[in-house]
């Protein structure tokens, strides 16, 4: 991680802590985002997020891929209702891109969505 010495440096975790960090205090944005989308996803008011230069973050736990699916896991308490309005359906599963190499996670993803779809092609055959 490339830091100026008089940058100051900031460290976190996530609240389960499985990722942790370290970061220099030289975003190029940080803002927070209100739309009901944000608001859905984090059970919260808003969502923060900012921009920062890859060299200038180092993460140090939790990097890899990790494919999940919110209609059972994190929006599982979410009424019917509200999921349909997000487009938050049985089948969607959302992918939080780590730090593998692209073209073995490419790989990966295409083995998954070839076995995912296996036994839909058999039943057309």
């Amino acid at each position: 991680m490339e830091i100026d010495p008089d940058t100051r440096i900031l460290e976190g975790r996530c609240e389960c802590r499985a990722v942790r960090y370290r970061v220099s205090d030289a975003f190029l944005y940080a803002a927070n985002c209100h739309c009901s989308n944000c608001r859905a996803g984090t059970g919260s008011a808003f969502k923060p997020f900012a921009g920062i230069e890859r060299d200038k973050i180092e993460v140090l736990g939790g990097t890899e891929t990790l494919a999940s699916a919110p209609a059972a896991m994190t929006h599982l308490s979410v009424p019917d209702e509200r999921k349909k309005q997000l487009d938050i359906t049985p089948n969607l599963v959302r992918i939080s891109i780590g730090v593998e190499n692209a073209d073995d996670l490419t790989a990966d993803l295409l083995a998954a969505l070839n076995r995912a779809a296996a036994p839909a092609l058999k039943e057309a055959c």
